[in-house]
């Protein structure tokens, strides 16, 4: 039985007469049962020859047809069609793309030494392939010996061909930066113009960091630092690109806590629930510190206290707290506040303990009534981070 493809166009039609009938054969069938259903002389199995028909309903598809043009079809089946990805080659010409001059077979398409792949097919990507070597050589280099570049890098170092952890193997632009000072604390904040990513290294730029992605050409990251530690900044891609930091240090005693302060309650002083460092002492009585009230209007701060206490009905753990003496300790009084945030307010008895089941807040504003006699308190605790907060304290008795 013999098929063939009509659509086939008939080129070269002595070409593609079966080698049976030029007296060579591929299934001699004097050695074993051969199965040629087309009829070229050639089997699907191996009998006492070494060449198998790759396609037996073919006629004109057979190891050693002639395959002289690029039309889709393995006729000659070396598994590759003349001048396809793989196929044997000294010149462009033969070859649907290129000839790699190397492996001296055809590939899909030159390599991309700017681009992370195989492009070519060979097996070899990048630098490893001999086809980038003059290019490499010209790329590759220190990528993190530059000096330090503080503010805005207009004209940057060298590009150089790095591994990044945002896009692999590509050139890239290397920033060495020192912000701060030893000693200092504060936050870095790194952007970029015309470009959608980059990368931070800390480790004297030896391995790959952490990618920081942005949209529309431009990305930005902020973290807490300490001052006169070292950092590498690595923008991959070739394209033109600016970059931008700044350091913000830490003023601690100036009442506003800044990260990375854990608190600032606008002094350098210890022993008062924020340090001279302005970390949380967390063996403090927050109470020990009381500002006092007054019958009538008192204006407080609640914000730059500590975040030692915890407040059982406030949504605000974590921020700060302050205490405050009540100007009476017996009595029933009424008490009305007035703040530009949401506070919550605790009443505390002598020993700063809570008064369980009375919290005030959250709120901007607010009045509640108090009867000292069968629930002393001493003290109120305010949780949140107004400032400027008016308090007013009338006795009902």
């Amino acid at each position: 039985m013999r098929i063939v493809r009509r659509s086939r166009r008939w080129w070269g039609a002595l070409a593609f007469v079966p080698l049976a009938l030029l007296g060579a054969t591929g299934c001699p069938v004097d050695d074993c049962e051969c199965v040629d259903q087309d009829g070229d002389g050639f089997c699907t199995a191996t009998c006492s020859g070494s060449l198998i028909d790759c396609d037996d309903g073919d006629a004109f598809v057979f190891p050693g047809a002639a395959d002289h043009h690029i039309d889709g079809y393995d006729y000659d089946c070396n598994g590759d069609d003349l001048g396809g990805s793989g196929a044997p080659c000294n010149a462009d010409a033969q070859c649907t793309a290129t000839c790699n001059q190397t492996s001296g077979r055809c590939v899909a398409a030159p390599e991309d030494c700017r681009r992370p792949g195989d492009e070519d097919g060979n097996g070899l990507a990048d630098c490893e392939d001999p086809a980038c070597a003059t290019e490499c050589a010209e790329l590759t280099g220190a990528l993190c010996a530059e000096p330090a570049t503080p503010g805005a890098a207009t004209q940057p170092p060298p590009t150089r061909l790095a591994e990044t952890s945002c896009t692999g193997v590509e050139p890239a632009t290397a920033y060495a930066i020192v912000p701060g000072s030893p000693g200092e604390s504060g936050m870095l904040t790194l952007w970029t113009e015309g470009a959608s990513a980059f990368e931070v290294r800390t480790q004297a730029c030896a391995e790959p960091g952490t990618c920081s992605r942005g949209i529309d050409g431009t990305v930005s990251w902020t973290r807490p630092w300490e001052g006169g530690a070292p950092l590498w900044v690595v923008v991959p891609g070739a394209g033109t690109h600016t970059l931008y930091w700044s350091y913000e240090a830490a003023v601690c005693g100036n009442g506003t806590m800044e990260q990375p302060e854990e608190c600032d309650d606008g002094d350098i002083d210890d022993g008062d629930g924020c340090s001279a460092d302005c970390s949380l002492e967390y063996d403090f009585n927050v109470c020990s510190v009381a500002e006092p009230l007054n019958l009538g209007l008192t204006t407080v701060s609640a914000a730059g206290g500590t975040r030692v206490v915890e407040t059982e009905c406030s949504p605000f753990e974590g921020r700060t707290e302050r205490a405050f003496t009540l100007p009476v300790t017996t009595g029933r009084i009424r008490v009305a506040w007035s703040a530009e945030r949401a506070v919550v307010i605790s009443p505390r008895r002598v020993d700063c303990a809570g008064l369980p089941g009375i919290c005030e807040g959250p709120a901007t504003s607010g009045v509640f009534e108090l009867d000292l006699d069968e629930r002393p308190a001493s003290f109120l605790l305010i949780d949140g981070w107004a400032d400027n907060m008016q308090i007013i304290i009338e006795s009902l008795d």
